[in-house]
């Protein structure tokens, strides 16, 4: 070997090295951005039950005023104007009040913890007001077409029912209305806000679209990166459209019955006190139904806000979504209506049939259990405050009932399940055989497995993080402490 080739060989050895330690340091880079996500959704999510409890507050608090002045019955009247005339509008004020119940809470919990939520950040105080404000509408024309596509999906998807008029989800299609004229309006300066807090440059899509209206074509040099960005967002839109609608209508059905315990708790209840016909019958009855009505409420409400009001500046947002077939089919078939594939499933959380049984006593051993565990289940929920999700990760949550088994409101609803459905199942057995018993054992068991299954797969995508990975080394049993 010549000295040139020796040189070209030195030189294209520096070359290699150099580039590598390029893509290296690009690599660390990025790796070092994403971890400041992971530390900072870890962080923001201590306390978070705190958000939780008000938002369960608010809405026993907006269950009661609205019994008082009718709000479901009536509508809504402020300051001599009518604001709502409809049950489903009334429903979304309630909805919203709670929203804003829970916002304004995280705000100052952020603030408390050291975290500056409404402090512009130096990148884009770094930058003249144009650029940002054309960042922030390009995003603003972004977001009005994937909501205009959104909507079009609802309007036209059968299970919906928009064209039949179907009454399920009306309150839903009533909300993407005025999540439609809302976002029309305030969308832009919301953004602009957001922007100007955030700082973060623009996702994939964004660029894109800043390419084509600047008159060139885009090229990226992470494509792959990018790839999985999209991928990513996508899951996240579909886990919103599955979900919000769902949690919308559970609620609305559920704050219905809550509404209406506030005036049987007000004058039912009195007058039958004073006529002495309260009997034990009837206290089992009412515990029953009164932490359906009023836990599924809190649920489904602060599950919603949860999906709605995911921010990127309130440092919420989804870091990752479950990417697997089983893990989205499980979780799919927990909920109606895609659980009624199991169409011998026994409903025992919406089904009080248990209530039957003619040993109060044994009754109200039951009644006891089953109010427990879904309050249990209720804690769980409001642990994560707005943070609450299925199939994403938006931070571990470590503290209350998460500090004894990793799932506790899967625990929680399975065992309440069988509490209540094995008397139902002997009552069957009795009355119809027990071919009809053994349907429902068969169903329950099927949907038992469904929830490990679930509670699997979620392992499986929350581990790939130190911080959950770690957590399941302090955590180690999955539903029963010491046990299982």
């Amino acid at each position: 070997m010549n000295k040139r080739q020796k040189k070209n060989r030195q030189n294209n050895t520096l070359d290699k090295t150099a580039t590598e330690q390029g893509e290296l340091g690009a690599a660390n880079a990025t790796d070092s951005g994403h971890q400041a996500d992971v530390d900072m959704l870890s962080k923001a999510a201590d306390g978070a039950w705190i958000t939780g409890l008000v938002g369960a507050i608010s809405v026993v608090l907006v269950a009661f005023v609205f019994f008082k002045i009718e709000a479901l019955n009536h509508g809504i009247s402020f300051a001599g104007k009518v604001l709502t005339t409809e049950r489903n509008d009334s429903m979304l004020v309630a909805l919203a009040l709670v929203a804003v119940a829970m916002l304004i809470a995280e705000c100052v919990r952020l603030y408390l913890q050291g975290n500056r939520v409404f402090q512009f950040s130096k990148q884009a105080t770094s930058r003249t007001f144009s650029d940002v404000f054309f960042d922030a509408f390009v995003h603003y024309v972004e977001l009005l077409i994937l909501l205009a596509v959104v909507m079009f999906f609802f309007h036209t998807a059968g299970e919906y029912g928009f064209k039949r008029g179907a009454a399920f989800y009306q309150i839903w299609f009533r909300f993407l209305d005025l999540a439609w004229m809302t976002y029309l309006y305030a969308g832009l300066p919301y953004l602009l806000f957001a922007h100007y807090v955030t700082g973060k440059s623009p996702t994939f899509l964004h660029r894109l679209m800043l390419g084509w209206l600047k008159g060139r074509f885009f090229s990226s040099d992470q494509a792959p990166e990018d790839a999985k960005e999209l991928q990513h967002r996508f899951r996240v839109l579909l886990i919103k459209m599955v979900f919000l609608p769902l949690m919308l209508v559970f609620f609305a059905q559920n704050f219905n019955g809550l509404v209406g315990f506030m005036g049987y708790f007000t004058e039912g209840l009195p007058s039958l006190l004073a006529d002495n016909v309260y009997d034990h019958g009837q206290l089992n009855r009412d515990a029953a139904r009164l932490a359906v009505a009023l836990l599924f409420s809190i649920d489904f409400a602060l599950a919603w806000c949860a999906y709605l009001l995911s921010m990127r500046w309130l440092g919420n947002g989804f870091l990752s979504s479950d990417a697997t077939i089983p893990g989205w089919l499980v979780c799919l078939l927990s909920f109606a209506p895609y659980k009624l594939a199991f169409s011998w499933y026994f409903y025992a959380p919406g089904d009080m049939a248990f209530l039957k049984l003619a040993d109060q006593t044994l009754l109200s051993v039951i009644v006891v259990v089953f109010v427990l565990m879904h309050v249990l289940n209720t804690l769980s929920v409001a642990s994560f405050g707005l943070r609450f999700s299925n199939l994403g990760y938006r931070g571990v949550i470590r503290s209350g009932v998460f500090a004894f088994v990793r799932h506790p409101g899967y625990a929680a609803k399975n065992i309440a399940w069988w509490c209540v459905g094995l008397p139902v199942m002997y009552v069957a057995w009795q009355n119809s055989g027990i071919g009809a018993a053994v349907k429902m054992c068969i169903g329950l068991a099927l949907i038992s497995v469904v929830y490990y299954v679930r509670a699997i797969t979620e392992e499986r995508h929350l581990r790939q993080f130190a911080e959950y990975r770690d957590y399941c080394e302090q955590v180690r049993y999955r539903f029963i402490p010491r046990l299982f």
